[in-house]
C-alpha cells in the first residue's frame, strides 16, 4: 500500500498502466503526398536542419525559404520554416514586412501572415500551414476543413484536426473525434512520423501501458537519426516510456533508460523523479533517496521530490524522526503558495507531521 502510494509520488499524477493489445509496426516513410522527399531533397533538408541544430537560425532560414519556393506543396518543410521564423522572430529579426506586425507577439505576426497569404492564394498545403500557426483551435480546425475539402486525402489536414481537437476542452468528445481523425492519418499515410508520435502520446494519455510501450519503443527506433525529429522530441519520448515502463511493472527496463539520460537538462526533475521511483521499486532506497535528492536540487517549482524524500524516509529507510523534519520543510515550502500542487501537498505535509506527532 505505501509502496503505491511512492510510486504514484514519483510519477506525479499519472493514471497509465492498462494493458492492451500490443500494437502494430509500422515503417518511417519519406515518400508521400505533401512530405515528399528525394534522395536529393532530403540530403537538403537534412543540412538546413543541421544549421538549426547549430543555432545557425538566418542560414537555416534561407536554406528552408529556398527549399520550400521550389516545393510550396511540401508541408513537412514549411513546417519547419516556420520553425525557424518563429525563432528569429523572437529574436526581433525583421524577415519580411508582413512579417513584422506593429505591436504584436511573434506568434500573433505569424498568424496573421499565413492566414493572409492563405486567403490570397488558398491551397492545401497553405491552408494546413496556417492551421498549424492559428493559435485559436476553433479556427484552426475551419481551416483544415478547408483544406480537406480540397482534399479529403491530405494526411497533413486530418493529423492538424487530431491536434486542433485535442485544444478544444470544452468539447466533451474532443479525445474520441482526435482519435478518429488520427486513425485517418494513419490509415492514408502509415509511416506518418509526426502523426505516429502523437498515437504514441496518447496511448501513454490513455493509459494503454503496453501498447504505449511498444508504440514508443518503435517509434524511437524508426526516428533514429531523423532530421525530422529534434533531440528534444526523442527526450521527451523517452521519458514518456520510461515513465509507462514504470507503471506496466518493468522498473529495470525504466531505470536503464533513465541512466542513458543522466547529463540532459531537458525534463531533469521528471527523469530524477522517475528514477527515484524506478530505484525504490527495485530496492535499493539509498539510491530512491539520493535521486530524489537531486529531483530537489533541480527544481524550485514542484515540491514532488521533497515528498518523495519524505515518504522514502518514513516507509523504505525506517527514519521516523527524519520523515517528520522532511514533511515539515514541505510544509515551509508550500507557504504562501497558491498553485493547486503546492497547496496539496502543504496540506498532506501537514497531515502527515501530526499523524506522525500523535503517533509519537
Amino acid at each position: 500500500m505505501r509502496r503505491a502510494g511512492i510510486t504514484a509520488a514519483g510519477i506525479a499524477a499519472a493514471t497509465l498502466g492498462a494493458c492492451g493489445a500490443q500494437g502494430v509496426a509500422w515503417k518511417a516513410t519519406w515518400s508521400a503526398p505533401y512530405a515528399d522527399f528525394d534522395d536529393r531533397l532530403r540530403e537538403e533538408f537534412g543540412q538546413a536542419r543541421a544549421l538549426m541544430q547549430a543555432g545557425r537560425q538566418e542560414a537555416a532560414h534561407a536554406r528552408l525559404a529556398q527549399l520550400v519556393s521550389a516545393h510550396p506543396d511540401n508541408i513537412e518543410l514549411g513546417a519547419w520554416l516556420q520553425e525557424v521564423e518563429l525563432v528569429l522572430l523572437e529574436r526581433g529579426v525583421a524577415l519580411l514586412p508582413d512579417l513584422a506586425g506593429e505591436g504584436a507577439s511573434p506568434e500573433d505576426a505569424l498568424r496573421r501572415s499565413y492566414g493572409e497569404r492563405v486567403e490570397e492564394s488558398p491551397s492545401v498545403a497553405g491552408l494546413v500551414l496556417a492551421a498549424r500557426v492559428e493559435t485559436d483551435a476553433i479556427a484552426a480546425e475551419i481551416q483544415l476543413e478547408r483544406a480537406l475539402e480540397l482534399d479529403p486525402r491530405c494526411a497533413w489536414a486530418h493529423y492538424g484536426r487530431a491536434h486542433a481537437l485535442l485544444r478544444l476542452r470544452h468539447r466533451v468528445q474532443r479525445w474520441r473525434e482526435a482519435r478518429e481523425a488520427l486513425r485517418r492519418t494513419l490509415e492514408i499515410d502509415p509511416g506518418f512520423v509526426r502523426a505516429r508520435w502523437l498515437e504514441a502520446w496518447m496511448l501513454a494519455q490513455e493509459g494503454a501501458g503496453r501498447r504505449a510501450v511498444f508504440a514508443l519503443d518503435t517509434w524511437l527506433l524508426e526516428t533514429r537519426g531523423d532530421p525530422r525529429v529534434t533531440r528534444d522530441q526523442r527526450i521527451a519520448a523517452e521519458l514518456d516510456l520510461a515513465q509507462v515502463r514504470i507503471l506496466v511493472g518493468d522498473a529495470k527496463g525504466a531505470r536503464d533508460l533513465l541512466l542513458t539520460l543522466e547529463g540532459t537538462t531537458l525534463g531533469r526533475t521528471r527523469r530524477l523523479a522517475m528514477l527515484a521511483v524506478a530505484e525504490h521499486e527495485l530496492g535499493d532506497h539509498q539510491a530512491a533517496l539520493d535521486a530524489a535528492r537531486r529531483a530537489e536540487d533541480s527544481t524550485d517549482d514542484t515540491l514532488l521530490p521533497q515528498v518523495q524524500q519524505a515518504l522514502l524516509l518514513e516507509h523504505a529507510l525506517g527514519d521516523a524522526p527524519g520523515a517528520r523534519a522532511q514533511w515539515a520543510l514541505v510544509e515551509e515550502a508550500a507557504e504562501g503558495r497558491t498553485d493547486l500542487e503546492a497547496v496539496l501537498q502543504g496540506l498532506r505535509a501537514q497531515v502527515e507531521r501530526e499523524r506522525a506527532e500523535h503517533e509519537r
